[in-house]
This record gives C-alpha cells, structure tokens and sequence, in this order.
C-alpha cells in the first residue's frame, strides 16, 4: 500500500472554507473551492470593512462560545469581511425568500412593512438591510438555529453596508430615502447588539452606547442635506419630534427647543423618538459619559427608562436597560 499523502494543516483559509470546514489552497486572488463553487473568495480582498472602533479594543478574553461575540461585542455598521463568508448563491435565495416574507409576515408599522421594502425594490442595500433586519429577529425566535441567522445578519449587513457607502459618495435628493431607510435599518441593527449575545448582555454596556452615538452622529452629519426631503415623505413619521433642531444658546432657548420638540413628537409619538434621541445630544454630554461623569450617568438611567418600556413590546431593544 503506497504511503499516505500528507498536507500542512493550515488556519489561513479563506472564509468559505472555514465555514464550510474544508481545506483550502489559499491560492491568490482566488482559491480553487471558491472558484468551483463560484463564489467571491476572502483571499482577494485585503482591506477590511470600516468599523467603528479598533477590534482588539473590544475582544472578550474567552474562547469558544466567546469567538462568536468578539464580533459582535463592536458597535459597527458591519463586522470585518474575513468574518463574513459567501454563502453559495443557491443557498442565498431560499434563505432570502424566507427571510423577506418573515419580515412582511410580522406586524409592523406601514413605514416599516410597506415604506422601506419598497425602497429596497430600487436599492439592493437597503433590500439587504431588511434581510439583516429579519434575520436578526429570527435569531431571537430560534435559539436552535441561531449561528445560521447570525451568519446571514452579518452577510447581508456588510453587503447593504458596502452600497450604503458606496451611494453616500455620490448623495443626491434623488437617493435620499433609499439613505434614510438604511440609516434607520442602522438605528435597528446596532439596537440588537445584546440580543446577538448568548446571554443578552454586554460587557460595557456605557462604552456601547456611547459608541452608537458617535456612529449615529456621524450619520446624522452625513443625511443633514437630505433632511428636507425626507420630512417631505412618507417616512417622515419616523423623525418627527427627534431630528434636532438648532439648540443655540443653553438655557432658556434649549428648554424652548424641547418644547417644540415634544409638540412636534404629537400623540401617536414613533418609537423612533427613542431609539434615535442620542442624535441630539450635545457633545459635551457625550464625552462626560465616556468619562462616566455622575450627571451623565443619570442622564443615561433616566433613558433607561424609556428603553425599558419599549423592551416590552419591541424585541431589538431589550438588553440595554440592564
């Protein structure tokens, strides 16, 4: 019997083929699996996706289950793309198909059934944030498939994130409820970040929280020319009472700003109102909580409060009033 033929062991594969747990050529740009299969391969891209911290500043000391919530345990709009394996792109569309009539299934608010999926008709990455949206739910649902609605919330995520991107470096009025849509998409996803944990619970709740704000600033700063418009649609209902105003001086102008805020929130207030009332904070405020100054503290308990409520009827917001 000839002698048996033996290979290096390697864990520098490509993604796809640690997800699939077969070995991998690490041939460049593209390794022979990926290239059978047809799918795009890990190895030829080098640049991972923008996040919003660095990733050894959030990583768990654990191992095992722990690996899973390293990535999730960075508040960023996407995880990095060597994390993110392909899936083959018959595997997608059944999985796709059910993820969207999940979501059109459930009960939800005309914006969020109707508004935004049909956003998602013209601009596949925000049809991508509303597969990520349901995926993120049916991961709550199913706690026995919950890696695999896990790894289809990233895929989608990264990819409507990329065309997110993509379309701010040209930003037009023309575009600008597709940008919106997806900056909402956003608001949900990183609301999730304790439900994509086994045990729903952050290791440095503050330090997430403030990073969200920073992110959501960001976005605020970057959808600001397109705000006219958006009052203008029919996703207006998410904003009103929460985009900011022009504060001006602190005082008695600031306690006039809220007023017109909360008359401008009306009776039926959207649970927006809460979720996006980091983007008014002034930063002074934010940076006292990252110090964890005392008044910023309880600024952020008071908050809690709201959060709290909302956990009772609204999946993606539970974790973080604990």
């Amino acid at each position: 019997m000839p002698p048996r033929r033996t290979h290096t062991k390697s864990r520098t594969g490509c993604a796809n083929c640690k997800r699939r747990k077969v070995k991998c050529d690490e041939a460049y740009p593209i390794c022979f699996n990926c290239e059978r299969h047809g799918v795009p391969c890990s190895l030829s891209t080098s640049t991972p996706n923008v996040s919003l911290n660095d990733r050894s500043a959030t990583t768990p000391a654990h191992s095992g289950d722990g690996n899973a919530a390293r990535s999730r345990n960075d508040v960023a709009v996407t995880s990095a793309s060597e994390q993110i394996a392909p899936f083959p792109p018959q595997e997608l569309l059944s999985q796709d198909f059910e993820l969207l009539h999940h979501y059109c299934t459930k009960e939800m608010t005309h914006v969020w059934r109707i508004c935004i999926p049909r956003e998602g008709y013209q601009h596949s990455f925000v049809m991508h944030g509303v597969l990520a949206i349901s995926a993120a739910h049916k991961a709550y649902l199913m706690p026995s498939n919950r890696q695999t609605y896990l790894s289809l919330l990233d895929y989608h995520q990264t990819v409507g994130s990329e065309g997110f991107r993509s379309a701010l470096q040209n930003i037009c009025p023309e575009i600008g409820i597709a940008l919106f849509s997806f900056a909402s998409i956003v608001v949900l996803y990183l609301y999730t970040l304790p439900n994509r944990f086994i045990n729903g619970q952050l290791e440095d709740p503050i330090r997430n929280m403030s990073e969200i704000i920073v992110l959501l600033r960001g976005i605020k700063t970057a959808l600001a020319p397109l705000m006219p418009g958006v009052l203008r649609s029919e996703l207006a209902s998410l904003i009103y009472g929460i985009w900011p105003l022009d504060f001006g001086e602190p005082g008695k102008q600031s306690l006039e700003c809220s007023a017109k805020l909360i008359a401008l929130a009306g009776a039926h207030i959207e649970t927006g109102a809460v979720l996006a009332w980091m983007y008014g904070i002034h930063e002074s405020i934010l940076m006292d909580i990252r110090s964890h100054r005392p008044h910023a503290l309880v600024i952020l308990a008071y908050y809690s409060v709201f959060l709290a409520t909302l956990e009772k009827r609204f999946w993606y917001a539970r974790g973080w009033a604990r």
